[in-house]
C-alpha cells in the first residue's frame, strides 16, 4: 500500500472531515459544559444562600445537555447507554420537581 492509497483510504473513512476540527469541536463542547455546570452551581449556591430556595430547573438544564450529548455519543460509537440514559431521567426528575415547585408556589393558579 503506497502512500496515494493510504491517504485515499483516511479520506473515505474520515468523509473528507478535518480531524483536527473535529477534535477541536469535541474539546470546546466538553469545556462549554463545565463552563455550564460551574456557573449553573454557582447560581445555585447564590440562590439558597440568599433565600431564593433550590432552583431544580437549573441543574435538569445541566443534565439535559450533558445527557443528551453523551447518549448521541453512545449511539453513533455504539456503546454502553446506560449512564447517558440515567442523566436524562435525572434531567426529567429535576425538570419535573421545578416545574411542580412553580405551580405549588403560583399565585395564579
Amino acid at each position: 500500500m503506497d502512500k496515494e492509497e493510504i491517504l485515499e483510504r483516511s479520506r473515505k473513512e474520515n468523509k473528507n472531515e478535518d480531524i483536527y476540527v473535529n477534535e477541536i469541536n469535541i474539546k470546546g463542547g466538553n469545556i462549554a459544559t463545565i463552563v455550564g455546570l460551574v456557573l449553573t452551581t454557582i447560581i445555585f449556591i447564590s440562590e439558597i444562600l440568599l433565600g431564593f430556595g433550590i432552583n431544580y430547573g437549573l441543574y435538569g438544564i445541566v443534565f439535559s445537555v450533558t445527557g443528551t450529548s453523551n447518549l448521541y455519543r453512545a449511539i453513533k460509537l455504539n456503546k454502553d447507554k446506560v449512564i447517558p440514559i440515567l442523566t436524562l431521567i435525572i434531567s426529567i426528575i429535576f425538570i419535573v420537581i421545578h416545574i411542580y415547585n412553580l405551580i405549588s408556589k403560583s399565585t395564579i393558579i
